[in-house]
């Protein structure tokens, strides 16, 4: 089956990756990413995720953390999760969205009357900051407002480009999974 997978941060490009039915962890599996063919194996216990390209170059990769959140009647499932390379102490945190890969979907999606997207409270906390007003205009993987959980401050990041409208975001307010925060309408084009 083909994915594509969405980075929702700025730098982070969006790309299909084709998994094979019937994958068991510790097993290696042939993948393509973007037309690249990789070697891949997922072992549980260790939560380490190990990655072979075409020359055989093997590279593991930590998962220190993941989440996964989808809402009813949407396609995309956001993933978040914190990895690590072997040999390297920082963490990099990741915000993807991943859906099933129709070819064409693009198109279906533009011609979608609602476009845009909501953006939902991804955990129960406190709203600290909200960094935009109902009618400002957004990009992709920009900063709208911070929630604090568990005296962690966490950024939420648009998932599309366009105009910010329905803010129901108050800074101070208790916040809880799914909850919409706002929504951004796709800007005519």
């Amino acid at each position: 089956m083909k994915w594509k997978i969405d980075g929702l941060g700025s730098d982070e490009k969006e790309f299909i990756v084709s998994i094979p039915a019937g994958y068991t962890s510790q097993t290696w599996l042939p993948i393509e990413i973007s037309g690249q063919a990789y070697t891949f194996q997922w072992h549980k216990k260790l939560n380490t995720i190990f990655v072979k390209d075409s020359k055989g170059v093997e590279q593991s990769i930590k998962v220190r953390t993941h989440s996964m959140t989808q809402f009813p009647g949407e396609s995309q499932t956001e993933v978040i999760m914190e990895l690590s390379q072997s040999g390297n102490h920082l963490i990099h945190r990741h915000a993807l969205q991943v859906e099933p890969f129709v070819p064409g979907g693009g198109f279906r999606k533009k011609a979608d009357s609602s476009g845009g997207a909501v953006v939902r409270s991804p955990m129960v906390g406190k709203i600290l900051q909200v960094k935009v007003s109902e009618g400002e205009t957004v990009k992709k993987g920009q900063e709208l407002l911070t929630i604090e959980a568990m005296k962690m401050e966490n950024k939420i990041l648009a998932s599309a480009s366009g105009t910010v409208s329905k803010l129901k975001a108050t800074p101070g307010e208790q916040t809880t999974i799914g909850a919409a925060l706002l929504s951004i309408d796709a800007d005519p084009s």
